[in-house]
């Protein structure tokens, strides 16, 4: 799966993310999100639901450590979905 650099209103919906993420993202970032540290912070102050996020694009073997590091407590959802996407970025 494609990881974009950046999330719309509209990659939500089609990804199937609720009524009041919808809203809570819309109202949050108006234009979009770019896929970024500071960002991730500001959703997670907006009470955006980062953990589903990282379900919907970072769902695979190759993500099992840091899924791991972070059911243990040992990362929070910021740095959990960050630490993902800067993995899905390196080349192959």
């Amino acid at each position: 799966m494609r990881i974009p650099k950046r999330i719309t209103f509209q990659s939500l919906r089609r990804r199937g993310a609720c009524f009041s993420q919808h809203r809570l993202f819309e109202r949050t970032f108006p234009k979009g999100a770019a896929l970024t540290l500071e960002n991730c912070k500001k959703a997670r102050t907006a009470r955006l639901d980062l953990i589903w996020l990282a379900e919907e694009f970072f769902d695979s073997p190759k993500y099992d450590e840091l899924w791991t590091r972070w059911a243990n407590r040992r990362i929070g959802s910021v740095e959990l979905f960050m630490s993902c996407y800067r993995l899905s970025q390196k080349k192959k």
